[in-house]
């Protein structure tokens, strides 16, 4: 089943198969942070948390701490449309 999917039961239409949120995102950033410096993986992540939002009034949907083969760190983050799926499957649902 593909992402935004519907499928329809005998009693009742499912709306989210897979997932409603058509056209979320995914977008990585490499910074100019080495992995081999970072000493407090943990304090990063949550400094992260409270300064990054995605999608509406929600934080961190999920950020990736990502260290590539020289050791150098990239940010990964998956943000949330909250769009036409989601609006479709909120009035489905209700």
């Amino acid at each position: 089943m593909p992402i935004g999917g519907v499928v329809g039961y005998h009693s009742f239409i499912s709306p989210s198969g897979v997932g409603y949120d058509i056209a979320c995102g995914n977008l990585a950033a490499k910074t100019n942070l080495r992995a081999a410096e970072i000493d407090d993986w943990t304090r990063l992540a949550i400094q992260i948390q409270r300064r990054i939002s995605f999608g509406i009034d929600r934080s961190n949907h999920y950020v990736d701490l990502l260290e590539d083969e020289a050791g150098v760190v990239s940010i990964g983050v998956h943000f949330e449309s909250r769009g036409f799926g989601h609006r479709t499957a909120g009035t489905a649902a209700d």
